[in-house]
């Protein structure tokens, strides 16, 4: 009789910490659902509206080499497309990473 008295005392404790555990375990999926669209979000972000503005920049700047222009302004013109170049370059590093992690969330946990 005290035994079954401890296992069902025990199954109580057992029963109450599974049932925290599974509610945690949700919270954390509905966490990690969010954080994907989060994810997909920034990615958007990052390729219609940074790329565009990066794209408008270097197209208009090809346009002034079109142009015949004064020594100083030609200077400022080539710092001006390395710039875009480099944000060019950042954003596609910055695309793949995010890509990278929004494929290993949704690979392994969703």
């Amino acid at each position: 009789m005290e035994t079954d008295l401890l296992n069902t005392e025990e199954k109580a404790r057992l029963t109450k910490e599974l049932l925290k555990a599974n509610s945690e375990l949700a919270l954390l999926k509905k966490q990690q659902k969010q954080y994907a669209v989060w994810l997909d979000e920034i990615s958007f972000i990052i390729s219609h509206k940074v790329r565009s503005s990066i794209a408008h920049i270097q197209g208009i700047s090809s346009l002034f080499d079109e142009m015949k222009l004064p020594p100083g302004f030609a200077t400022l013109l080539k710092f001006i497309k390395r710039s875009a170049q480099s944000l060019s370059l950042f954003t596609v590093e910055l695309s793949s990473y995010i890509d990278k992690r929004r494929r290993i969330l949704k690979d392994r946990f969703l």
